[in-house]
This record gives C-alpha cells, sequence and structure tokens, in this order.
C-alpha cells in the first residue's frame, strides 16, 4: 500500500455553498483571548451536519440502517479509486457497465460536479450529476463498500433529484453497510 495520502475534503468557510433549505454556514470567534477576562479564543461554528465533505451513513434515509458508529473504520479511509464520469444528468447502470466493482471497494466518481459546482458558490448548484436508484443499487449488490461523487455544497455521495425517491440510499438488505462520502475535492487526483 502507498504511504501518499491524497485529502478531497473541502475546507469550511463562513457563507460557503450549502444546501437549499439548510441553515447558513457561520464561523466566527465567540470568545476572544483576553477580551473580558476570556482565558483563551474559541470559535463557534453554525452548521448542517451536512455541510462541506462529510458521510452520510445507510440509516440518513432507510429504516434500521447502520449508523456511522456501526460503519466500520475502514470504510472512512484508505486506497479509492476515482472513476470520471462524463454524464450529463445520473450514473447510470449501463455507466459502470465493464468497471470490475469489487467487493469492499471505495469508490469516488470524477464528474461535471467536480469544478461547476464549487465554481457556482456561493450559489447552489441545481443541475448537479448524481446516481440513480438503479445505479446505487448495482454499486451494493457488487458489495462496493464507500461510494462518492463530487456534489454542491453539502449533499448525499449518492444523491437523488427532487423528482426521485430515496430508493438510490437503499442498497438490498444484506449490505446495511454502504457508507456515502459528500462534497469532497477531487482536483488533486
Amino acid at each position: 500500500m502507498s504511504s501518499e495520502w491524497i485529502d478531497v475534503t473541502v475546507p469550511l468557510e463562513n457563507g460557503m455553498v450549502h444546501w437549499e433549505g439548510d441553515p447558513e454556514v457561520k464561523i466566527y470567534r465567540h470568545f476572544k483571548l483576553g477580551v473580558d477576562g476570556m482565558p483563551c479564543n474559541l470559535t463557534k461554528l453554525e452548521i448542517s451536519a451536512h455541510t462541506a465533505t462529510h458521510m452520510d451513513a445507510m440509516c440518513h434515509f432507510v429504516p434500521g440502517g447502520a449508523g456511522m458508529d456501526e460503519m466500520p473504520l475502514e470504510a472512512t479511509m484508505g486506497p479509492c479509486r476515482v472513476i470520471g464520469m462524463d454524464v450529463e444528468n445520473q450514473i447510470m447502470p449501463s455507466d459502470l457497465e465493464g468497471l470490475n466493482l469489487q467487493q469492499g471497494e471505495r469508490i469516488i466518481f470524477r464528474t461535471r460536479n467536480t469544478t461547476r459546482s464549487w465554481e457556482m458558490a456561493p450559489a447552489f448548484d441545481k443541475d448537479f450529476v448524481s446516481i440513480s436508484e438503479a445505479a446505487g443499487k448495482v454499486l451494493a449488490e457488487a458489495g462496493v463498500m464507500t461510494v462518492g461523487v463530487v456534489m454542491p455544497g453539502n449533499t448525499e455521495g449518492v444523491q437523488l433529484r427532487e423528482h426521485s425517491t430515496p430508493g438510490t440510499h437503499s442498497p438490498p438488505a444484506q449490505n446495511r453497510h454502504v457508507a456515502c462520502v459528500n462534497a469532497h475535492s477531487t482536483d488533486a487526483v
């Protein structure tokens, strides 16, 4: 295994793009060292749990799905395959053909969201590329452990469009441990 690590996280910043309807991201100094006798600096964060780079556990949409506290630690870091997807709307099962999906694999899909969605900030990109319900099922049935797709702001790694259903987050019951990593940057990979 290579000792080279690549950080694909998006830094938190005041006023950054966020999912429509979620609270605005606010980061500010709550207490300042030495002011009014304060013994330390204290920064206050006001954010949704779906801000910037984050992971959604299965319990986010699946009743009885595993929480992040139940996810194996190896779902959160380790070797990952980054796959470029040149799709206009959604990743479909046909887009996954020939990828030789592996049990326990971590995958991040690099799409046009990678640059476009962040360049639009602070506006929210409503026309992002997502993973279709059917493709989500293919990934789950293959035993892929972690799935990510660069999304605008703070969205789910396997994200649904408004006209879809939560099915993309619903892999077969035997696979309760699919983690979704969200809102990351693959510019470095």
